[in-house]
């Protein structure tokens, strides 16, 4: 069994919603895939990034209730990231 984690989604946490908006959108030119409001999916294949404001939550990798993985973690730049994974 291949235990390598399989993404299905990058989460990016961001200061600020509409400047990062501005830079996937329309700088990047990524098309959206879906927006809540508060988080915007781009349509790029998989990993699908998520862009959200970063709220300063941390977390090792942990198995969801609904069966994915996620694990919360600054890059070296200070970058909130987390991994959705299978």
């Amino acid at each position: 069994m291949d235990r390598a984690l399989r993404l299905s989604a990058l989460r990016i946490w961001v200061a600020d919603m509409e400047a990062a908006r501005r830079f996937y959108g329309a700088t990047l030119g990524l098309a959206c895939k879906w927006d809540f409001g508060n988080a915007v999916g781009y349509d790029v294949g998989d990993p699908m990034p998520i862009v959200e404001p970063d709220d300063g939550f941390l977390a090792p990798p942990e198995r969801q209730p609904w069966g994915g993985t996620l694990a919360h973690f600054r890059d070296p730049s200070g970058n909130g990231l987390t991994l959705l994974g299978e």
